[in-house]
C-alpha cells in the first residue's frame, strides 16, 4: 500500500514448486495430484494433529491451500500481517515441506475423489469431448490428460509419497509474497532467508 490505513493489514504467499503433473512417470500418472491432496486430506504435519495445525492456523489468522497442475505444485498462504503472522505461516510450511504426515485414510480419500472425478469426466459431454481433444493434440500423454480411474488403482501410498518428496525441496522453489510491511521493525520479517530448508 502506499499509504498507512486504520485497516488490518493481510499478506499473501504463493510458493511454486516446479515439476506438477508433468514431472510424474508413465507408470504414475496421477502420483502429483493424489499425493498433494492427501498431505492436504492428512491437515498434519510432525507430530502435530490434523486439529492442532487447524488451531494454530485459526490462532494467527491464516490459511494455506495446496494444490497443483501440469508445471508446478503450489501452496498459497494468506495471513495476517498482525502478531507475526509471517513467521507463523514460514514456521507451518517449514513443517509442511521437512515433515509433511502421510497417512492411509487420507490417501485412500484422495484417491477415491480423484476416481469420481475420473467418472464424471467420462459422464459429462463437455468434460469428455475435452478429454477427447486432448488425447488427439497429445496423443496418450497422461500428464495432460485427465488420469484414468486403472492408473489411480496403480498408485499406492509409498508411491505417492515418493513421487511428491523429490518435488517438495525448497532450494526449488519460487516464494512471490505480497504484503504490508511498515517501519523497521517489519523489515526483519521481510528478510527472512532460509526458513524453508
Amino acid at each position: 500500500n502506499y499509504a498507512n490505513t486504520s485497516n488490518e493489514s493481510q499478506g499473501t504467499m504463493r510458493l511454486l514448486v516446479p515439476g506438477g503433473r508433468t514431472a510424474d512417470l508413465r507408470e504414475e500418472l496421477g502420483a502429483t495430484m493424489v499425493g498433494i491432496r492427501t498431505i492436504s486430506e492428512s491437515g498434519a504435519v510432525s507430530t502435530f494433529s490434523r486439529e492442532q495445525i487447524e488451531l494454530f492456523a485459526v490462532s494467527n489468522l491464516m490459511s494455506v491451500h495446496l494444490d497443483v497442475n501440469a508445471e508446478f505444485v503450489y501452496i498459497d498462504a494468506s495471513f495476517s500481517m498482525t502478531d507475526n503472522g509471517l513467521v507463523a505461516v514460514l514456521e507451518l510450511l517449514h513443517l509442511l515441506f521437512q515433515e509433511p504426515r502421510w497417512e492411509l485414510p487420507a490417501f485412500v480419500r484422495s484417491q477415491q475423489a480423484y476416481k469420481a472425478q475420473a467418472y464424471a469426466v467420462q459422464k459429462s459431454l463437455e468434460q469428455s469431448t475435452l478429454d477427447r481433444l486432448m488425447s488427439m493434440m497429445y496423443g496418450a500423454d497422461g500428464r495432460v490428460n485427465e488420469p484414468r480411474v486403472e492408473d489411480l488403482n496403480k498408485l499406492s501410498l509409498a508411491m505417492v509419497r515418493k513421487v511428491v518428496s523429490a518435488q517438495l525441496r525448497p532450494q526449488d522453489l519460487e516464494i512471490n509474497l505480497v504484503a504490508d510491511f511498515e517501519g523497521l521493525g517489519q523489515r526483519k520479517l521481510a528478510g527472512v532467508e532460509g526458513g524453508l530448508s
